[in-house]
């Protein structure tokens, strides 16, 4: 055996594997879209996920595996299929809970999954959104589960975030009912024993209107989710707010270079914490496809700065 060669070629090898400084997991989104956005946003990734000039939305990475996870609906918002697809291949559809409306997927931190699912027993007058975690098996999904009652309402649940430490963030109807668009923030926090502690959010991040779709910061510096209260650019804006030393920090609107007349919603992160992805809709009923955008994460940098240190009360 040529040893020489052998070393030769491992370290053409390595070095090919490092020069480039991309790794498959954490900047995953160079396999999808390499016209990398500043602190304007661009659409990401359309000639992969909307070649047909799909609807799509509520996007984010598999932490294991760089492969990327989002839904496909229509004008009327309904169904919603949960789809994911693989650098170089083609999106595959995936029916994990519901044949008819299931998405809004978020990655545990031990890599498992949860999903949003409507389940109405062909009863389209009466229906419910559930929050459902389902295990890894290679590249399947199993054993969904309902989450436990003191996370799902016998209202709706929707759009969920997890930090480092295990804590949940998640959207609920439970205080008007499904349907309502009133949802409001709340955290779930593991105890010793294995159950959840569930804490309301503070009046300020939530509100008389519907606030949702939160995401955490995996440290939870940062809160970032949206609302359709006054005040705002559009339908639903993203609003921002931090956490300080006496609590979070007063909601602040992204501004009109994030936020538009429409539906800016589902903000994530990349896997390495450079961008922030969201979903631009026109409407809750609309002609207009809907998009799935991203952001340079210094976009936060200004709204940081203002922050107030003071905090807003708790419940």
């Amino acid at each position: 055996m040529n040893y020489q060669l052998v070393v030769c070629i491992l370290c053409v090898v390595l070095f090919c594997g490092c020069s480039s400084g991309i790794s498959t997991s954490t900047q995953s989104y160079m396999a999808f879209d390499t016209d990398l956005p500043g602190t304007v946003p661009k659409v990401f990734a359309k000639t992969h996920l909307a070649p047909a000039q799909e609807f799509v939305g509520y996007g984010r990475f598999d932490p294991l595996t760089g492969d990327f996870y989002y839904s496909i609906t229509n004008e009327k918002w309904f169904p919603n299929r949960l789809h994911r697809i693989s650098p170089g291949n083609r999106p595959e559809l995936l029916q994990l809970v519901s044949d008819s409306w299931e998405g809004e997927p978020v990655f545990t931190p031990d890599h498992h999954l949860v999903i949003t699912a409507i389940n109405n027993s062909g009863d389209s007058a009466h229906w419910q959104a559930d929050l459902y975690r389902l295990q890894r098996d290679g590249g399947n999904w199993v054993n969904p589960t309902r989450m436990p009652d003191v996370i799902n309402s016998p209202a709706s649940e929707w759009n969920a975030s997890f930090a480092n430490n295990g804590n949940f963030y998640f959207s609920s109807e439970r205080k008007k009912g499904t349907s309502a668009l009133h949802g409001d923030l709340y955290v779930a926090k593991p105890r010793a024993d294995g159950q959840w502690l569930i804490e309301e959010l503070p009046l300020g991040i939530n509100t008389d209107y519907n606030d949702s779709d939160p995401l955490i910061a995996p440290d939870e510096s940062f809160l970032i989710f949206h609302s359709n209260r006054p005040g705002g650019v559009g339908e639903h804006d993203l609003y921002v707010s931090f956490k300080t030393k006496n609590g979070w920090s007063e909601p602040q609107n992204l501004g009109s270079e994030i936020n538009t007349s429409g539906w800016e919603m589902a903000p994530a992160l990349t896997l390495d914490g450079k961008f922030l992805l969201f979903t631009w809709r026109a409407a809750m009923e609309t002609k207009i496809p809907s998009e799935i955008r991203w952001v340079s994460i210094d976009v936060l940098k200004p709204f940081k700065n203002k922050a107030s240190g003071c905090g807003i009360k708790n419940r």
